[in-house]
């Protein structure tokens, strides 16, 4: 069978041929669009809050400054020398650098303040370093003293999971229900994860970390006579 076209109705069906391109073009887009990207203007949340860590020269990186939440071992904001010392609960050697310097700083009384931050390995759901970052925090702003934070820097590491941390809340809180309410209170855990992921984002990037005025300490270089030596210089220079 011969079919017998004129260049109009050729014309035609190449224009509705293209039509037909477009339109399934335009259509795949769109399906690709909203299955692999997300809209401009609506990111999912967690990444608007997700600041990925960098990597800074340690001379170059800048103490954060002092907010009202900082929680104070050793002297207060007032106090005329500033540490700031970040710890990971589940990392022995933090917890231990940690022991020797506030024993190390007592001389010094009020002069020095120890401003003590969170810095786990991770700020994942369910990380026992994060956990206990949490929980600690949670003890600090409900239970009248910071009992958590004491064992958590005195307990053994390797025996640190989810259900010691739940015997330690009912063990040394007087009100273990509150602990425990605040430990998933979303806004707590979002407040104490922007911190961590902000300070990671800085260059700070792992326990312990410490500064001694604006002298970066990290991990890799911390011990209790490093520290002491900067605290020294830091004393009669300042």
């Amino acid at each position: 069978m011969q079919l017998n076209l004129s260049a109009q109705k050729i014309a035609i069906l190449i224009v509705i041929f293209a039509i037909i391109l477009f339109t399934a073009g335009a259509g795949y887009s769109i399906y690709i669009t909203n299955t692999k990207n997300y809209l401009a203007g609506s990111p999912p949340k967690e990444l608007t809050q997700k600041i990925p860590a960098k990597q800074v020269p340690y001379n170059q990186i800048k103490p954060p400054a002092l907010n009202p939440d900082d929680a104070f071992l050793i002297g207060s904001p007032s106090s005329t020398y500033g540490i700031i010392f970040y710890g990971d609960y589940t990392n022995p050697k933090s917890n231990e650098l940690l022991k020797d310097l506030i024993t190390a700083l007592e001389p010094y009384g009020d002069l020095i303040r120890l401003n003590y931050r969170f810095l786990p390995k991770t700020t994942d759901e369910g990380d026992i370093g994060y956990e206990t970052a949490i929980v600690s925090e949670c003890s600090r702003l409900f239970g009248g003293n910071w009992i958590i934070h004491e064992l958590l820097a005195q307990s053994d590491t390797k025996k640190l999971n989810k259900s010691s941390l739940r015997q330690m809340i009912q063990n040394a809180s007087l009100e273990p229900e509150i602990i425990s309410v605040c430990q998933y209170n979303t806004t707590i855990r979002e407040q104490i994860g922007t911190a961590i992921d902000t300070a990671k984002g800085d260059g700070i990037d792992e326990a312990p970390f410490i500064f001694v005025g604006t002298e970066a300490i990290p991990a890799s270089e911390a011990t209790t006579e490093k520290v002491l030596n900067a605290v020294k210089s830091y004393v009669s220079n300042f």
